[in-house]
This record gives C-alpha cells, structure tokens and sequence, in this order.
C-alpha cells in the first residue's frame, strides 16, 4: 500500500505502508503493541509539474496527475519510471478517474471532459456541453455513466457507449464534488453548506444534510461513503464526521488533525496483499482511513464498519515537510478497489428475461427434433429393409448432398462473375471503350478527308 500525495510545491510524494518488526530500531519489548505496528516510509520524489497539483489518480499500473500547468503527467508506478506528458486541455485540471485500466478520463477549467486510451494514450473522445469550469467527476462502476460538475450549476450524465449526454440537472449553488455510492443506486452532490443525496432511479433528492445539522461552521470539503448509509464527512475544521443516513443523525465525530482535513480515502483491505504489514490483527470489518491536512501530516486510521459508533485508531502518521493538496492511494490489487481501478460487477438477468431465453432455447429444441423427425420419417419410407447402420450413412450422404448443392451455388455464382468478366472481350464493351473507338473512327474519317482534298 503506498499513498501519493500532491503537494502546492509541484512535487509528487509517495510513503509506503510498512510495519516494524521485533528487529527493527526502537523496538521496546515491554510495549507488545509494537510488534505489529505500522508506520510510512517515503518511498520517492518527483518534481511532476510547474505548478500546484490539483488532483491525482491511480489505476493497477500508473498514477495520473493534474496541476495549474494544464498538463497531465503519467508515471509507471509498478516500474518506477515517468511515462510522458498529456496535453489536451486549456485550462487548470482539476479532476482525473481512471476506468481499471483501459481509460482514463480528465476533467479541467476549460470546461471540457478528455477520454484517454491508456495503451497507446491517444485522446479517444472529448465531451464538451458545459459552460463553465469543471469542478469534479466520477464513474459509474460499469464504466457506462459518467458524472461531471461545473460552475455553469448544472450535473450533466455522460451515456459513454453513445459518447454523448443523456441528461441535465440544474442545481441552485456551484458544487465542488459528485461521487456514487457504492452500490451505485445513490449519488451525492456536496456544496459548501449542504449535500444533496439522489436517487439514480427517478433523479430526486432523497436526503439532505444541512451544515447545521452536523454543528459545522466552516465550508464543508471532501465526502466518502462507507456504504449507502453511512457517510464521512469532511471540511475546513479539524473534525470528520460519520453521519447515519436513515435517521439522520451524526453517528461519530473526532479531531483528525489541528488544521483543516484536505483530502479523504477509504481502503479495504482486501485491496492489500502484503504479508508484511500484518493485517490478521484487525478484524474484517476493518477499513484504512487515510487523511491529509494542512498541518503537513498524513495519517491512517483503523474504522470497525461493523461498530461506526466506535472512535478510529490512529495506526500510522508521519510528517511530510510541505503542504499537501490532493491524494491517492495505490494498492498491489487495484482494481477490487472502487475508488481507484473500478470493477465491473456480474451481470444479472430479471425473471422476465430468463424465462424469455427457456422459451427460445425451448423452440430451438423442437424445431431440432421436428428435423430429425421429418429426417427419419423419410429415411424408413425410402428404405424399410435397411438396418440402422444404413440409416446413418443416409442421413450422412443427405448433409454431404445438401453440403454439395451449397457449393455448386457459390461455383455458379462465381462462374457468373467469370462470364460477366469474359463478355468484356467480347461485342459488348463498356461506354469507356465505345468512346475510344468511336474517336479511333473519327480520327480515321478526318485523315482520309484531308488526303482526298490534298489530292
């Protein structure tokens, strides 16, 4: 598990996830806690961009990042090495989502929404419809709908198999974040003081949380969900806030971090195969909780999802020395993940669909056994005497006839090609070659005038 972090001095940071052993320096025996404790490790630097990042995104192989330069950088994060640049934008990024692997979509101020191939990292399509700048997207876990919010107070639905949009909602205030639940039944739209929850069914708000229902002051900030009925809440104070949506209630609260919390991830640790960090010792209920506030500290907090009622573990922080301003998180099994590389989930058929696929696969069955019926009726009628054996080689010899008069169909039609082509030789030529032949003949009328007249 590493966490990439963007920072306002253009530098792309990642601290990996790692857990200190009985061996280790300053271990303390009387403390058995620490035999299995974790803590982060920087594990590289890269100077991405020449101004502040503004977003960044993970699949199972690259990290994309966005910043204020309008260039979107890429770096191979499994070989450690940077992959190039993409341009395509004219304005500040502002949001990136990766589609597991294969697609990558970018979201800028210039109001448009770029689709990149990953393999050969080409700009496959661009959505333009909005007016103004983009603030955030997120993908449908099927990869078939995309959501984008603008400063132009409008939601618009992306249809990407048609590359077009299928419908707007118009909204009273300017939005900073859209994000589906993970079932993808609801969506929430989070303004600076309130969030709206939809339905995906029927398009309507279903819940609203006001900043004063949660004791809030300031502007709220980022949002997460647990699960459809519990979200984390996050802002411009020092709190996060697991709110219950049902009853509409703050579950939970606690003090993260001494200045504001900047950006927010959930981690299931299914996602983690490392064998290294431990991870028997917490329950499998258990999620990561990663936050990154303007005190410059990162850290990982243990949430029981089955006891949300109970206060968050800090497991590990560190210290990074400058400001952070966006963050990712990648995992060694991307794409169980759904805020990073999204898996496509089964498909299920309805009842009505299943009992429609019985009743052809009912008639195929029948018109089979009519043929064979019909097949045989008419192999005992022409040979009575004939035994089994002989039967067989009948009903043989008829698929290799049928087999034969198939092929004489295409030899004809082929042959009819060849006289089309041969009667070319012949009286009949094109109007092309008439034309010539007709000059050929003038030309030779001409000539033999002006030698007569010569004479």
């Amino acid at each position: 598990m590493e966490i990439i972090i963007g920072t306002y001095e253009e530098f792309l940071v990642g601290y990996r996830l790692v857990s200190k052993s009985e061996d280790s320096p300053g271990f303390d025996s009387e403390d058995v806690s620490k035999r299995k404790k974790l803590f982060l490790k920087q594990s590289f630097s890269n100077h991405a961009h020449s101004g502040s990042i503004r977003t960044i995104a993970s699949s199972n192989k690259f990290i994309a990042s966005g910043a204020s330069d309008e260039i979107i950088n890429l770096i191979n994060i499994k070989h450690r090495v940077e992959k190039g640049t993409l341009s395509a934008h004219n304005g500040t990024i502002t949001d990136l989502k990766f589609f597991r692997s294969s697609y990558l979509f970018s979201a800028s101020d210039d109001g448009k929404i770029c689709v990149w191939d990953t393999h050969k990292w080409q700009c496959q399509k661009i959505l333009h419809g909005h007016k103004g700048s983009i603030k955030s997207i997120d993908l449908h876990s099927s990869g078939k709908i995309l959501l984008s919010l603008s400063s132009d107070k409008t939601l618009r639905a992306w249809n990407l198999i048609k590359g077009r949009c299928a419908y707007i909602i118009n909204i009273k205030d300017v939005a900073n974040q859209v994000l589906w639940s993970p079932t993808n039944h609801y969506f929430a739209i989070v303004f600076n003081d309130h969030i709206d929850v939809y339905d995906i069914g029927n398009g309507s708000i279903v819940h609203s949380i006001v900043k004063n229902q949660l004791n809030y002051s300031k502007r709220l900030g980022k949002l997460l969900f647990i699960d459809d009925n519990h979200l984390i809440i996050s802002g411009d104070e020092q709190e996060l806030i697991i709110y219950r949506i049902d009853i509409s209630e703050v579950i939970n609260r606690f003090n993260a971090h001494e200045n504001r919390v900047k950006d927010i991830e959930l981690i299931d640790l299914e996602t983690i195969k490392d064998d290294s960090l431990y991870l028997e010792q917490f329950s499998k209920s258990t999620k990561f909780l990663v936050t990154i506030s303007s005190d410059k500290l990162i850290k990982i907090w243990s949430i029981d999802c089955d006891n949300l009622k109970t206060p968050p573990i800090l497991i590990a922080e560190i210290d990074v020395d400058c400001r952070p301003t966006c963050m990712t998180v990648w995992t060694n099994n991307q794409n169980l993940q759904l805020n990073g590389g999204i898996d496509i989930p089964e498909l299920k058929l309805s009842d009505e669909e299943l009992e429609t696929c019985r009743a052809k696969l009912k008639s195929k069955r029948i018109e089979k056994q009519n043929q064979i019926a019909t097949i045989q009726n008419t192999v005992n009628s022409d040979t009575n005497t004939s035994n089994d054996s002989n039967s067989n080689e009948f009903l043989e010899s008829n698929q290799k006839d049928d087999d034969d008069e198939l092929i004489i169909k295409s030899m004809r039609s082929e042959s009819k090609i060849l006289k089309s082509k041969s009667r070319l030789k012949g009286k009949k030529l094109p109007r092309r070659h008439k034309i010539l032949n007709d000059k050929k003949n003038y030309l030779k009328k001409i000539s033999t005038k002006r030698l007569k007249n010569k004479k």
